[in-house]
């Protein structure tokens, strides 16, 4: 699944980088062992978060509005994100405020938006 999905995805074999570490590893909770990130193009969006710890973790990924802006996601009262592994949908009623998402151990979610 993980090849199929680097095979048709613009924004993962030419997407610029945009590295949300920096943005949420200071906030109250946020786990060392998380690293996410963005790979986009005009057309092709991914956010990509990986869990390296041994258990799981509930997380609230922030992101600037100078980025919500770009993407025009800061007026959506609701946005829904997939993970292209799972097929399972994460919403937000408020990109502003975060996308609480829920990762098991040892384990990642490539979500399209």
């Amino acid at each position: 699944k993980l090849l199929e999905i680097t095979a048709t995805h613009e924004a993962i074999q030419n997407g610029a980088f945009y590295d949300l570490l920096y943005l949420n590893e200071h906030d109250r909770g946020f786990n060392p062992k998380i690293y996410p990130f963005l790979r986009y193009t005009d057309q092709d969006r991914l956010l990509i978060i990986s869990n390296f710890n041994r258990n799981e973790v509930n997380l609230q990924v922030k992101f600037t509005d100078e980025l919500l802006n770009q993407f025009n996601l800061m007026n959506i009262e609701n946005h829904v994100f997939t993970d292209l592994l799972s097929g399972y949908k994460f919403s937000s009623t408020n990109l502003q405020q975060g996308l609480i998402v829920n990762l098991p151990a040892s384990s990642g979610v490539i979500l399209s938006f």
